[in-house]
């Protein structure tokens, strides 16, 4: 029930009742002004807005009286020493107990206005529908699931869930309580978890949406072996995994599998072609077994990993030539003979002895500055995945024309800064140019355009085992371009992931849930967990968290995370152990 706007005013005391609630708190509609729950000494007016129910604030706001020292104080059996302010919320110990307000005003001449008023008692409070439970645990015979609330509501202290198991179709729950030991009765049944929240002066809460499980299993299947792979480990090649010749499984068994890149997953299913994101890794593959009326297995070893996958040929045409009088002036076309793989980037590179000028794609308009040189083109293909190709014609002229003055070059440019990813290269020159020439700069990995064109580039994992090579080209009008390519970088190498030393949060005690806690690592990185009970892996515990069962009794936990990201080397850093869980 919501009381609003309780008016004293001419002898006369007046309510304003919102009717929702009126029963809950004993209170009928008025039939007339005397019916109000307040009386008064003095003009003005007070709001009561609220319910005097446990944990719903009811709130007195004095208005017309005139400005004064405002004193509210409310009391009643079982309160103990009054309340003072203007807001009350009752405590779950006083339900049913009647409710007295007083109301003073004093104002600044010393005159007092006051008020009572009497609520005939406190009602029980109300609690939010839970969400649905969740179960924890293996639906394995013998095995014990935990039942834990759901999505968080807003709850009161002392709140306490209560729970109830179904079997199947069943109506009616065959056990409560948070904890379920599965006996063999239950084998082949789904489960069904409802709950519902009580609390100190409050009434209780609806039931919650169930929570269905699967069915209840016999036995959980034996951990496969390691599977084996067939195929070519290049890009576009095809690889089929197989079980390991030696697995127990049932007739019906069905396996599942997961491929992975260096430790990280990027397919399923037991055939995969590979991509350009496979190039640079070397290839594992895990699987697990299920079968009609058991739990699935746990994830089997990794396969022995192939070696690392090779990039693809990329199919290039058979020949460039040009065409067109070489003189200035006149256009030269590029004639290309063949096709290049679909999907191919194609860059047309124009040299002037030997010394590119133009990227123009298809042809070009020779100027003084190509007069007196001999013209050749080059065209240069990339797709990510396969390995660069390119292809030069041969050079036609010298150019007919007025030469122009070479443009003066540093005697060498080197590529500097360490090949790795995640790193930067710069470019250093030994030597200048002449004075007011542009720059340009063209980096390549293994002949394929990367980075962009300023003199410094970042490197990622597509560069990874590739050797960098930068071309500096300088252009000044009334100059011949010059181009200075530098010698090639070591290979580029795996970049090293920051990472931190997990550790685990939470008691060591059966029925605890136990978290871990990964640290700060390189930003993008992949975590996988694996939870170890001294020293041996637990089955199935790949998560976060862990639920410590009875199993896990007197032995010491630690946690396993790896971090994977490509051009990454991997890294796993284990936590300190636990004390011995008890």
């Amino acid at each position: 029930m919501t009381l609003r706007r309780s008016r004293w005013a001419a002898g006369l005391v007046t309510a304003t009742l919102a009717l929702s609630g009126l029963t809950q708190l004993g209170l009928a509609a008025p039939a007339s002004a005397a019916d109000g729950p307040c009386s008064y000494d003095g003009a003005g007016s007070v709001d009561l807005d609220g319910s005097p129910a446990v944990g719903a604030p009811v709130t007195a706001t004095v208005v017309g009286a005139g400005a004064g020292q405002t004193r509210y104080t409310w009391s009643g059996t079982g309160f103990g020493a009054p309340v003072h302010g203007s807001t009350l919320t009752a405590r779950p110990d006083v339900v049913g107990a009647p409710v007295h307000l007083a109301v003073q005003v004093r104002g600044a001449g010393g005159r007092t206005f006051a008020a009572s008023c009497d609520f005939p008692r406190v009602a029980w409070g109300h609690l939010a529908k839970p969400a649905a439970p969740k179960v924890i645990g293996a639906l394995v015979l013998g095995e014990t699931l935990h039942a834990a609330p759901g999505a968080q509501v807003d709850l009161p202290d002392g709140a306490t869930y209560h729970y109830e198991w179904f079997a199947g179709d069943s109506p009616s729950a065959f056990a409560t309580g948070p904890d379920l030991e599965l006996r063999r009765a239950l084998v082949g049944s789904p489960l069904t978890l409802k709950t519902f929240v009580t609390a100190p002066g409050r009434l209780d809460s609806e039931w919650s949406a169930p929570t269905v499980t699967e069915q209840v299993v016999e036995a959980t299947l034996a951990q496969p072996g390691a599977p084996s792979i067939a195929g070519t480990a290049s890009m576009a090649g095809t690889l089929t995994a197989s079980p390991a010749a030696g697995d127990d499984v049932p007739d019906d068994a069905a396996y599942e599998y997961r491929w992975l890149a260096d430790g990280a997953e990027f397919a399923t299913g037991p055939q995969v072609t590979l991509a350009a994101g496979q190039v640079g890794h070397a290839i594992t593959v895990e699987d697990r077994v299920s079968a009609t009326g058991y739990a699935t297995s746990a994830w089997s070893a990794p396969s022995v990993a192939t070696a690392t996958v090779t990039p693809g040929e990329l199919a290039a045409p058979t020949s460039v030539t040009i065409t067109g009088t070489p003189t200035v002036g006149s256009t030269l076309s590029a004639v290309v003979a063949g096709e290049w793989t679909p999907g191919t980037q194609v860059v047309f590179t124009w040299k002037a002895d030997g010394v590119a000028f133009s990227t123009a794609p298809g042809a070009i308009t020779l100027t003084n500055a190509e007069a007196g040189r001999s013209i050749s083109v080059e065209i240069a293909g990339s797709l990510a995945g396969y390995t660069g190709r390119s292809i030069e014609s041969a050079a036609v002229g010298p150019v007919a024309g007025v030469p122009l003055p070479d443009l003066t070059a540093p005697s060498k440019v080197t590529v500097a800064g360490t090949p790795k990813v995640g790193r930067t290269l710069t470019v250093a020159t030994t030597g200048s140019w002449t004075p007011g020439a542009t720059l340009t700069y063209a980096w390549k990995a293994d002949g394929r355009s990367f980075g962009t064109s300023s003199s410094t580039v970042v490197l990622t994992a597509r560069e990874v085992g590739r050797r960098i090579t930068v071309t500096v080209t300088g252009s000044l009008t009334g100059y011949r371009p010059a181009s200075v390519v530098s010698a090639a970088s070591a290979k580029v190498a795996a970049g090293t992931l920051t990472a931190a030393t997990p550790k685990i949060q939470g008691k060591a005690k059966v029925g605890r849930i136990l978290t871990a806690k990964p640290g700060r690592w390189t930003p993008g990185v992949r975590l996988t967990y694996r939870w170890f009970a001294n020293g041996k892996r637990i089955s199935g515990a790949t998560s976060s968290r862990l639920r410590l069962t009875r199993k896990l009794d007197h032995k010491r936990i630690t946690v396993q995370v790896t971090g994977r990201l490509t051009g990454y080397a991997t890294v796993t850093r284990t936590s300190r152990p636990t004390g011995k869980v008890t």
